[in-house]
């Protein structure tokens, strides 16, 4: 299956689809794939036609969770997890499993909770949460390079086991772990609130203190900058709105160069929004 028809079938069983940079996993420059992606076939046909993009799928729109674990020994542990908190027989239908360069991507539908891309969540080091404002690279798609442009091997991200128009529902053990998770992060997110200074201009002045070391973040560091940023401004959600934090941020980071299909994800992450 050539990259148009493997575009126009995901796009047909109703994954929003993004273009990524020709032979890499970035998404393609100049472009805000969440604000982009689709599953008109319309749209699809149009971009894969001839220009060699790679393909990805927009989690969040998709309503899909993707499991992606980094390593054979990260592997292990998820099928110990699996054992541990899903009784059900898989046999019948098991869930789809795309082959990647380090492991694994597995995938399932959203549960009754809306999952994200936790950077801190309960599946442990080496498994990454690819949910709701995250990206998978699609299968069929083939990379050549790493994110910074360095190349590699070539790599087809396949389907190796089960079937994208089948995908069940993360099951409910799994699910309470998420959702545990979720209290957790409420309950901190109330105590954060107490501990919020009571002068609003202090939150906007600690915001423009902040926006000031975005912009002036040395190559290398920008990511890290971003990520500190964001965190730290969750102690002033209650005086700021969530959203005009966010957009400010993303001023700073696009003032200081930083490739915005970046810093969005990463501000997002930070405030735990």
């Amino acid at each position: 299956m050539n990259t148009l028809d493997q575009a126009l079938h995901l796009a047909g069983l109703g994954y929003a689809l993004l273009r990524l940079e020709p032979e890499r996993k970035n998404p393609a420059a100049g472009i805000p794939w969440r604000e982009d992606s689709t599953c008109s076939l319309s749209r699809v046909r149009g971009w894969f036609a001839d220009r060699g993009w790679n393909t990805g799928i927009d989690c969040g729109k998709s309503g899909i969770v993707v499991i992606d674990i980094d390593s054979p020994e990260a592997g292990d542990r998820w099928e110990d997890i699996w054992a541990e908190h899903d009784s059900r027989d898989w046999e019948q239908v098991r869930y789809p499993i795309v082959a990647t360069r380090r492991a694994w991507h597995l995938y399932f539908g959203q549960p009754d909770i809306t999952i994200g891309c936790p950077k801190r969540h309960p599946l442990g080091d080496g498994i990454d949460i690819k949910g709701d404002g995250g990206f998978v690279v699609a299968p069929g798609s083939v990379v050549c390079f790493d994110k910074e442009g360095n190349p590699l091997p070539p790599f087809t991200y396949d389907l190796a086991q089960g079937d994208l128009a089948e995908v069940p529902v993360l099951p409910p053990g799994l699910t309470a772990l998420f959702r545990a998770a979720h209290t957790e992060k409420a309950l901190a997110t109330a105590t954060r609130s107490w501990l919020c200074p009571p002068d609003p201009l202090a939150s906007w002045r600690k915001l423009a203190e902040l926006k000031e070391q975005i912009i002036n973040a040395p190559d290398g560091q920008q990511n890290d900058t971003i990520n500190a940023a964001s965190y730290l401004m969750r102690d002033h959600l209650a005086n700021i709105d969530p959203a005009e934090i966010r957009a400010e941020l993303e001023a700073a980071a696009e003032a200081g160069n930083h490739p915005m299909h970046r810093a969005r994800p990463t501000i997002r992450s930070g405030l735990g929004i």
